[in-house]
């Protein structure tokens, strides 16, 4: 589970944290200065938020992917020396 906690998840936190303000104040509330008035600004944000999810669980498991290649190759380097 701890695995799972780096900056892709924390930044999906606040992403979602910003989409709740944003359906429960409006949309107003986290539209930036200048930017035209979206009434779906809050989903884009949940949507933001899943993809963040999806890219921290992509890359833990790509980094252990990474890891074990390198250990089974690491290995079968000292079995071909015997």
């Amino acid at each position: 589970m701890w695995k799972f906690l780096n900056s892709f998840t924390v930044l999906a936190a606040l992403l979602f944290v910003i989409g709740a303000v944003g359906l429960v104040s409006g949309a107003d509330a986290i539209r930036d200065p200048g930017q035209p008035h979206d009434p779906l600004l809050p989903l884009w944000y949940f949507g933001a938020a899943v993809l963040m999810i999806i890219n921290a669980v992509l890359s833990v498991r790509h980094y252990e992917h990474k890891k074990r290649w390198e250990q089974e190759k690491s290995s079968s380097k000292e079995e071909a020396r015997r």
